[in-house]
């Protein structure tokens, strides 16, 4: 069976993309599962949160036809796998559909995003079985999450998309969406629970170039992302 395909998507920039993929990834690899993440951002952020700077196979390279994406494969510290990003064009002739070869050998796929409309979101969409939108208790970070909601609903419009793809909202630094928030948006995302709160052990951990739940695994933000975590493969069907 192949493995599900998660997207982290928000088109707004500063909302915890990278953050909750490499969480979400630490904490499925802690359950037990054979997890690869993929920096498909040419910002290549989670790339570097793992320790690694300017690879010389990354995401670019496999989907321009130059490598196999087994030859790209690096573990990282936290025993997820990792196909890097590096901050190189990711523009041109790309072919990311071996993203569904990986899911054969994998029990779940994460795929960290850029921020704003790209063609790396366009032709990532229609491979993917859901999207979890890292999303503040701001207006603005809800305007890029259903800016994602418009962008995969055209592309299932057109058919290239799977219909039956579930965007969630992951409230993010916060206790929760406030209620006016979560009565605008309760009719077109479910939402994931808990909120991850804010916790400064999350930016810690990005200095010391590990995931929360490496860093500081007794923090709040850990336990909040262990139990999402929990949710998430529940919910597309690993649990």
């Amino acid at each position: 069976m192949s493995a599900p395909i998660l997207l982290i998507a928000n088109l707004a920039g500063g909302s915890a993309k990278t953050t909750t993929a490499s969480a979400i990834a630490a904490a499925s690899a802690e359950y037990g599962k054979n997890v690869l993440a993929i920096d498909a951002d040419p910002a290549a952020t989670l790339t570097f949160l793992c320790g690694i700077e300017n690879p010389r196979m990354t995401t670019h390279e496999v989907s321009r036809g130059d490598f196999s994406f087994q030859n790209a494969v690096v573990k990282t510290a936290e025993r997820y796998s990792l196909i890097p990003g590096a901050s190189r064009a990711m523009d041109g002739d790309l072919d990311w559909n071996w993203i569904t070869s990986a899911a054969e050998d994998f029990d779940l796929i994460v795929v960290d995003t850029p921020s704003g409309p790209t063609r790396t979101l366009l032709d990532i969409a229609p491979l993917v079985n859901a999207v979890v939108s890292p999303t503040e208790n701001s207006f603005l970070s809800l305007r890029g999450a259903l800016h994602v909601k418009d962008f995969l609903h055209s592309v299932q419009n057109d058919g290239s998309a799977r219909a039956n793809i579930e965007t969630s909202l992951l409230p993010v630094k916060c206790d929760g969406l406030s209620a006016e928030f979560v009565a605008l948006m309760k009719d077109r995302f479910s939402i994931i629970e808990p909120a991850i709160r804010a916790d400064q052990s999350v930016p810690d951990a990005e200095i010391s170039m590990r995931s929360v739940l490496t860093s500081a695994p007794q923090s709040g933000a850990a336990s909040d992302y262990r139990e999402v975590t929990y949710a998430i493969l529940e919910k597309v069907g690993i649990f």
